[in-house]
């Protein structure tokens, strides 16, 4: 496992998240959500026999005494009628029966998507005039698919390891089908998204994730929600200790010191090309409802190594 947290308030009541290992808390019980990292686990139980299926069991069993001493002691008053109903429907029954209205309409509502196909095509349509008042003209919508941009060979190789490796290994391209023109998506849509960038330039991120593997990671920091980042460190073939790094631009581009320019060359960044980066990119980006992302990467001397528990002191000093 790497970094998996989970929080185990269905169960416990408890709102802090659970660190799970192999070697000191190793089981994951049923009906608790995993909220941060990633790894591999062996069912041993399912059903009944799991933890949220023996509660329910036992549950069901209370049920069905409270049931059954009904029936055995009925009341003879008819002035008694009303504290039999009430009895029989114990707190948990009508809280039950208030969540099971509850959930009724959130399906409900949810099953109703109103005129989304009306949302789709409008949607599209902005697109399409957005591109042609750049004088980008679109005849056929999936021509918006295609990509094409040329970069040094170091820096192409550095972009295929950085989103091949620094991506969830479940998320994955299926060959598309018949007279599908796009590939099937499986997994996180950022990490598809970017797979299929890196298809479009010629890479294969299956070659890369076949030469490292994930039980060779020598740490991943997973996604998390405050920092906006997710980091995995390898040893690459070449021996050197390297770390990539995505996420949101701000972010990342505060970390970096240097960046490659267009020839492939690692030059400084100061803070003076941030703001003109900010303000010449990525502002105009979003005000036209698109997010940016940036990679980043850290060589690491095999003989300096730092604390991988430290975080915020490993992630720094990074090359955009």
């Amino acid at each position: 496992s790497n970094n998996l947290k989970v929080d185990e308030s269905s169960l416990t009541g408890e709102s802090d998240l659970i660190e799970k290992h192999e070697s000191t808390d190793p089981f994951l019980l049923s009906g608790t959500h995993i909220m941060e990292g990633s790894g591999k686990m062996l069912v041993l139980a399912v059903g009944e026999h799991s933890q949220t299926g023996m509660i329910l069991k036992l549950l069901n069993a209370t049920a069905s005494q409270n049931v059954v001493l009904d029936k055995v002691n009925p009341t003879s008053n008819e002035d008694d009628l009303d504290c039999v109903k009430i009895e029989k429907r114990s707190i948990l029954h009508t809280q039950l029966r208030k969540l099971g209205i509850q959930i009724e309409y959130a399906v409900f509502v949810l099953t109703v998507p109103v005129d989304l196909s009306s949302a789709i095509t409008l949607s599209l349509t902005y697109v399409v005039k957005k591109m042609a008042s750049d004088n980008n003209l679109v005849r056929h919508l999936d021509a918006c698919e295609t990509i094409e941009i040329i970069r040094p060979a170091n820096t192409k190789e550095i972009l295929f390891e950085s989103v091949s490796v620094n991506s969830s290994y479940s998320s994955i391209l299926l060959p598309s089908v018949g007279e599908e023109t796009l590939s099937k998506q499986i997994g996180n849509q950022i990490d598809c998204s970017l797979l299929n960038f890196i298809n479009t330039l010629d890479g294969n991120y299956i070659e890369i994730r076949r030469n490292y593997p994930e039980d060779k990671f020598i740490h991943v920091y997973k996604f998390k929600l405050a920092q906006k980042t997710m980091s995995t460190i390898i040893q690459r073939s070449n021996s050197t200790i390297r770390m990539y790094t995505k996420g949101t631009s701000k972010i990342i581009l505060k970390k970096c010191n240097t960046i490659l320019n267009r020839n492939g060359d690692i030059i400084p960044f100061s803070h003076v090309d941030y703001d003109h980066l900010v303000q010449t990119v990525i502002e105009p980006m979003t005000c036209d409802g698109l997010d940016t992302i940036c990679i980043g990467y850290r060589d690491f001397s095999s003989d300096n190594l730092p604390d991988w528990n430290n975080e915020t002191s490993v992630i720094d000093q990074l090359t955009c």
